[in-house]
């Protein structure tokens, strides 16, 4: 139901669900941006612009709020260790970090929600959140826009393959990251017994 009111509003549901992606979104932003776009393919790289745009903002009022309400999101939060996570590579880079949230599974809102609570530097984080946020939308819009009834008829046509292969990508990432941390483990006990 609230997706679809988002979509029904065109790009002032784009706009809100680009506020709200930063701070809770309980969906992936393409269920909304998507049917968006595709009602209105002419306009889907404006809408994808206006998008990115909105959920920079959106990543400034959560980092606030959650840099306000620090004790509670560390005490309430569910993933504790994606939080962790995230918390490391901040403490490496900020910009990059923001960057990998462009195409890690770690929801958007974990990023925003541990910028906040650890108070990274808020101008990196902005400009990090801005560049991650276009490089996430603005090429859906760009693809539906200047791709036009070619690409909506090869993603309707392949929506089963796509999803496999970004299921398949995802799996193998998170394989990959599990061995590496049992590596590193097994390697820190190494050192502890020496």
């Amino acid at each position: 139901m609230i997706i679809e009111m988002l979509v029904k509003y065109g790009v002032f549901g784009i706009m809100l669900a680009g506020f709200a992606e930063a701070i809770l979104l309980p969906f992936p932003m393409e269920v909304v941006s998507v049917p968006v776009y595709l009602a209105s393919p002419e306009k889907a790289a404006l809408f994808a612009c206006v998008l990115a745009l909105c959920s920079a903002v959106g990543s400034l009022i959560g980092y606030k709020i959650c840099n306000r309400c620090s004790h509670f999101f560390i005490k309430k939060t569910i993933d504790v260790a994606a939080v962790k996570k995230v918390q490391g590579w901040y403490q490496k880079n900020v910009i990059f970090t923001l960057l990998t949230s462009a195409i890690t599974p770690i929801p958007y809102e974990i990023y925003v929600l541990t910028a906040g609570v650890f108070a990274v530097d808020l101008k990196c984080f902005f400009v990090g959140s801005l560049v991650s946020r276009v490089i996430r939308h603005v090429p859906q819009g760009l693809l539906i826009s200047y791709g036009g009834n070619g690409v909506i008829r090869w993603c309707k046509e392949n929506m089963v393959f796509v999803i496999v292969c970004i299921l398949g990508v995802w799996g193998v990432k998170s394989i990959c990251d599990r061995k590496k941390q049992k590596a590193e483990a097994k390697a820190t006990e190494q050192q502890d017994e020496r």
